[in-house]
């Protein structure tokens, strides 16, 4: 399939924008998510949801890109939130218990991330959309291949 990435660069630009100015309906975005990213809220009530959603908008870009990647996903109208991370691997381990990334004695943060791909461009390359990199120091919004510093969780570590 051929990728109009301008297109894609513009909605991604505007759904940040419409991020940072709290345009975002919470309400619509908790109905997303739970469609799209139904594990992330498995077993939490509505409202759970709700006011995750709600603070995911008051803190963006920071802990806020499953429900970025749901929005992206609502407007562009297809592609995968996929959970990976941000970051090269520095020796963490992946936390059962905890269900989340650890790293020495901090909760890492900077490894766990999620973003939307959109699909492969050819054989080998993934296309991806992310709005919130740049709470790790990336880009404000981009649009391109998946590559370094962006990953897959591959066996709970970044590779």
């Amino acid at each position: 399939m051929p990728y109009n990435f301008e297109k894609l660069h513009q909605i991604a630009a505007e759904t940040r924008r419409d991020f940072l100015d709290k345009k975002i309906s919470a309400l619509l975005l908790a109905q997303v998510l739970r469609i799209h990213r139904p594990e992330v809220v498995a077993g939490e009530s509505e409202v759970v949801t709700l006011s995750c959603v709600v603070r995911a908008i008051e803190t963006f870009p920071g802990n806020s890109c499953d429900s970025a990647s749901a929005e992206l996903r609502r407007r562009i109208g297809y592609g995968e939130i996929v959970v990976g991370c941000y970051g090269k691997d520095d020796g963490g381990y992946y936390d059962e218990a905890k269900k989340r990334w650890v790293a020495g004695l901090m909760e890492c943060g900077d490894r766990y991330h999620s973003f939307l791909d959109v699909g492969e461009t050819d054989v080998a390359r993934s296309t991806i959309v992310d709005i919130t990199a740049d709470q790790f120091g990336g880009p404000a919004v981009y649009v391109g291949d998946l590559h370094e510093p962006w990953s897959r969780w591959g066996n709970y570590n970044c590779v």
